[in-house]
């Protein structure tokens, strides 16, 4: 693990929790994703998706990520702390299991009425961590309902 990382994972400054900006931008993402031509979809996901991929490109550069399983992790992690959901995560050498105990988007989308995380969140999760190690395996453990949150898992 490397040091600018392991800050990153435990301390992110105030400014970088952008609280009121994922709120704009859940209700953006809501607005366009709920008056969308259907057969708009794939070109929203294609978009999500680089934001995933540039999200990561980021990490690698200011954060020194590898391309590691152990980065991958990391990333999500840290992805987490900045979008200011709070995980658990139970690790072992071969998985990470991530369940979202409180996630800001899945809020806004429940209290709106249409949980998107399928198609808003978990397309940029899965670029930003097949990324940094594109042999990393996603597996959606539990998807999101107007209940529950998600549980993922990453798989060596």
């Amino acid at each position: 693990m490397n040091f600018k990382s392991a800050i990153a994972k435990v301390y992110l400054p105030p400014g970088l929790k952008f609280k009121s900006l994922l709120t704009m931008y859940s209700g953006a993402l809501f607005s366009l994703y709920t008056n969308m031509d259907k057969n708009a979809s794939p070109i929203f996901r294609k978009a999500l998706t680089d934001v995933g991929k540039t999200a990561a490109e980021t990490m690698k550069k200011e954060l020194n990520l590898k391309n590691t399983f152990e980065d991958a992790v990391d990333s999500w992690i840290i992805g987490s702390r900045a979008l200011n959901i709070t995980i658990s995560l139970e690790k072992s050498h071969d998985e990470a299991v991530f369940t979202h105990v409180y996630c800001p988007m899945w809020e806004y989308f429940k209290k709106n009425g249409r949980i998107l995380c399928e198609d808003v969140c978990i397309p940029v999760a899965e670029a930003t961590v097949k990324e940094i190690y594109p042999e990393v395996k996603v597996v959606i453990l539990r998807y999101p309902d107007e209940n529950n949150t998600c549980i993922k898992a990453l798989k060596r």
